[in-house]
């Protein structure tokens, strides 16, 4: 049983959301080196530990032993996150991580999905049609990689290649990430929440306090991180970002 909590917005928030991303390209770098494809990366699924790295969890719809252009066969996934070639194709690669990847980031940027609609029709003929749309002031290389990741075509996106995560590492979106000491965990998370523990009627109760975190001032920014929750403990099956 997971406590969860909404994180709020530091000041430093270009190196917030640059973190973030950064663990995750390295959870899904490991996933497809041991030839898993996840199909359900989003928000939910991806975790903080109590060092305030991420984690991606939940592999309820991984696919195992699928290496670079091997194909999957089977619509999974949730919509919003969903690569235009599983509605459009009958096989798809490992690229729709990648595709999903993307999403998330602008989401964190720009606090809603690219692509919205009511009826599910109609969500899937706009991600299969819709050129991605960014709002005004948006930094010049987070549009960069937003567009390569949400490329429509499978072959040409940002991920996709033999190299895999390494051409998304080089993106000029992440060029203040040290990656080696990422990958050691030797850098400070921008967030990190404290734990106290309490127990009631027999039952386990979590609470978590944020740690040196200031409130930001009302619609100072995008309230992008509403989907993003985090457990309080750190889930059994995640991969190591």
């Amino acid at each position: 049983m997971y406590n969860f909590v909404f994180i709020k917005l530091t000041t430093d928030f270009p190196l917030f959301c640059s973190f973030y991303s950064a663990c995750t390209v390295l959870g899904l770098k490991f996933l497809h080196e041991h030839n898993i494809v996840h199909r359900d990366l989003k928000p939910q699924n991806i975790l903080l530990d109590r060092y305030g790295y991420a984690k991606i969890a939940d592999f309820g719809l991984c696919k195992e032993g699928i290496g670079y252009m091997d194909t999957i066969t089977g619509k999974c996934g949730t919509l919003n996150y969903m690569a235009p070639e599983i509605f459009t194709d009958d096989s798809y690669t490992r690229a729709v991580d990648w595709w999903s990847l993307g999403i998330i980031i602008y989401k964190m940027l720009v606090g809603k999905a690219p692509f919205r609609a009511k009826l599910k029709e109609e969500m899937i003929d706009l991600i299969v049609k819709e050129d991605v749309e960014f709002p005004e002031g948006l930094d010049e290389d987070a549009k960069l990689l937003i567009r390569n990741l949400l490329c429509k075509e499978p072959q040409n996106r940002l991920g996709s290649s033999q190299q895999g995560a390494t051409d998304v590492m080089r993106s000029p979106f992440f060029k203040g990430i040290d990656w080696v000491a990422l990958s050691k965990m030797q850098l400070e998370a921008p967030h990190i929440h404290q734990r106290t523990e309490q127990r009631q009627q027999g039952r386990q109760r979590v609470h978590l306090e944020s740690k040196n975190l200031s409130e930001p001032p009302i619609n100072t920014f995008p309230k992008m991180l509403q989907e993003f929750e985090y457990p309080a403990l750190i889930a059994n099956k995640c991969a190591m970002m």
